[in-house]
């Protein structure tokens, strides 16, 4: 299974998905539940805040245009 710290990316692209929503829709989205299925064992369920990870979600793209120019 999953740690919370293993799972960084997920929480940046949810934080991306969020803030396209409300470009798009004007609804704020800030909490991110990230719930996975676990053999065997309960589901995992992981709460963040939106803006705790955008800016890491930036960053990350913005490393991707300088390295690849796109």
């Amino acid at each position: 299974a999953k740690a919370a710290a293993d799972i960084s990316s997920y929480y940046m692209q949810e934080a991306a998905y969020a803030v396209c929503f409300e470009e798009r829709t004007k609804i704020p989205i800030t909490q991110l539940v990230t719930l996975m299925s676990v053999d065997d064992e309960k589901p995992l369920v992981f709460i963040e805040h939106r803006d705790k990870w955008i800016r890491d979600f930036m960053k990350a793209r913005k490393e991707y245009e300088e390295r690849f120019g796109v």
